[in-house]
């Protein structure tokens, strides 16, 4: 599978947000925007990237069953990791990141979750990360305007994106975000097939959650600390309630994983996917995009989603 690089094709999904006070035409836009990410790009293109103990083959073996492309990734020790994360405004708690500007992967390599875990565990979030990636369903928002400090001799204007659909994540007018939880759990119900799958653990990388029987999030976990001096402790990614969900519902509906695979690409597949979640758990698909995972809120809501959709299907 070929290595995808939207920054090469027409930026068909950017838009120019029409303003009084905008002097750029959406051409002029475009083209510094695209500037602007062509040099991120490159600049982080450039970084060794540390590909050691990795068996990326069969990360992308395994991809080529779930996408339709690929991005470039870049596999950074802690100083370069850290350095892009401050270039691009990334999660400083990140371990990898989508970079949807660049258009490309960044995985931290010798992390704790690595020291803990092993390479696999990195593999597994390329996968994460790729189905991110995958997401065609893009619409990025454009806007220019004056810079607080021009002047009447030299007018500099300001040029930047704002995100309005990334995959199923949506930002409203008022900028909050919708479709966190769905986004976030795709990403890691893909991861958990991985493990399963390609790596044989079924039990993941930190063994049951319940000793004494086998349980749906075993996959999911793994070891992590904040700190040497702590002792490890079993952990979970954002993404484990969407991705408990979407498991145990496809037991319910098989037919909801290509529909899942599809929403990525198409509203007609998005569509199919808010129908059939809907029709196992009536409203589901507008409860899912409601909940924001990034808020404290949201993390609170997320279980109690999770026991009503097991209430109503089990």
């Amino acid at each position: 599978m070929e290595i995808t690089n939207r920054l090469d094709g027409p930026m068909g999904y950017v838009h120019v947000e029409q303003r009084e006070d905008n002097p750029l035409n959406r051409d002029e836009v475009v083209a510094r925007l695209r500037d602007e990410w062509r040099l991120r790009q490159e600049a982080i293109l450039s970084l060794p990237s540390d590909e050691t103990g990795l068996q990326l083959d069969r990360v992308y073996a395994f991809w080529q069953r779930v996408g339709t492309s690929r991005r470039a990734i870049r596999f950074l020790q802690p100083p370069d990791f850290r350095g892009v994360q401050m270039m691009v405004d990334a999660s400083e708690k990140a371990g990898g990141a989508f970079l949807l500007e660049e258009d490309m992967i960044i995985m931290q390599r010798g992390n704790a979750h690595e020291q803990l875990n092993g390479p696999e565990l990195t593999e597994s979030f390329v996968v994460h990360e790729e189905t991110h990636a995958e997401a065609t369903l893009l619409k990025l928002l454009g806007v220019a305007s004056y810079n607080a400090y021009s002047t009447p001799e030299e007018e500099m204007i300001d040029v930047w994106a704002e995100h309005e659909r990334a995959g199923f994540i949506v930002r409203s007018p008022d900028g909050t975000l919708q479709g966190v939880l769905p986004e976030e759990g795709l990403g890691e119900l893909i991861r958990g097939i991985y493990v399963v799958e390609q790596l044989d653990r079924p039990e993941g990388f930190a063994g049951r959650l319940h000793p004494d029987k086998p349980g749906l999030a075993d996959k999911y976990g793994y070891w992590t600390r904040s700190s040497e001096s702590e002792e490890p402790h079993k952990a979970f990614a954002q993404g484990l309630i969407g991705a408990l969900i979407f498991d145990h519902l496809i037991g319910k509906d098989p037919n909801l994983f290509p529909a899942l695979l599809g929403a990525r690409h198409t509203y007609e597949a998005l569509e199919e996917m808010e129908g059939r979640l809907n029709t196992l758990v009536p409203s589901l698909y507008q409860d899912m995009m409601a909940v924001d995972m990034t808020t404290k809120r949201g993390q609170q809501t997320a279980p109690q989603l999770f026991k009503k959709v097991l209430a109503l299907t089990t």
